[in-house]
């Protein structure tokens, strides 16, 4: 995978953001082409919390959801937005 976010609290987000990735590739059969709308819209989340400076997705709190939802809804059409913002809210806790 490549790699998603720069900090050294990142490298804990990557693999938690693989580890995720890996439970719904298996435990529940995701197709490939949602697998890689989650990777794409989940990648983006786990750069902000880098940039957040948080190094668990645990860590994130309902604000920082709601903050990131703000952000990507201000670059992308509407729609294009919802896919990150609702990807983000689907793993309370990935590992």
């Amino acid at each position: 995978m490549a790699r998603l976010a720069r900090g050294v609290a990142g490298l804990g987000l990557e693999r938690e953001l693989a580890t995720y990735l890996a439970h719904v590739t298996v435990e529940r059969g995701l197709s490939r082409n949602t697998i890689a709308a989650y990777r794409r819209d989940l990648g983006r989340y786990v750069a902000y919390l880098d940039a957040q400076q948080l190094a668990s997705v645990a860590d994130a709190s309902p604000q920082h959801v709601s903050d990131f939802a703000q952000a990507v809804s201000s670059g992308d059409d509407g729609r294009t937005a919802l896919a990150p913002a609702s990807a983000a809210r689907t793993p309370k806790r990935w590992t």
